[in-house]
């Protein structure tokens, strides 16, 4: 994922070519750019999440049941030493009968 710094030198330098102009640091609307380059970090965090969640091979938890679940299978829960831990508990699927 984008730093903030990334994507907010990328921003800055966009303005300054669609404006002719290099703004100070300080400005009004380079304060406005930097909050909005936040917010698209953001939105790329969540991006990635989402992506994350959207197949059976990257999801996880309640994620994955919803997969298995779409396929007519069901979640099975690993249980022993592991659960008792602070370590996430494996998923493992298998068709229902």
């Amino acid at each position: 994922m984008k730093e903030l710094a990334t994507i907010y030198e990328q921003m800055r330098d966009t303005f300054a070519q669609e404006a002719g102009f290099v703004p100070s640091d300080g400005c009004d609307a380079m304060v406005r750019l930097y909050a909005l380059s936040a917010q698209v970090q953001s939105l790329l965090a969540q991006a990635d999440w989402v992506l994350d969640q959207s197949f059976p091979q990257t999801a996880q938890g309640e994620y994955l049941d919803y997969h298995a679940q779409t396929r007519g299978m069901r979640a099975h829960r690993r249980r022993g030493r592991r659960e008792r831990s602070a370590l996430p508990r494996r998923v493992r699927c298998c068709r229902t009968a």
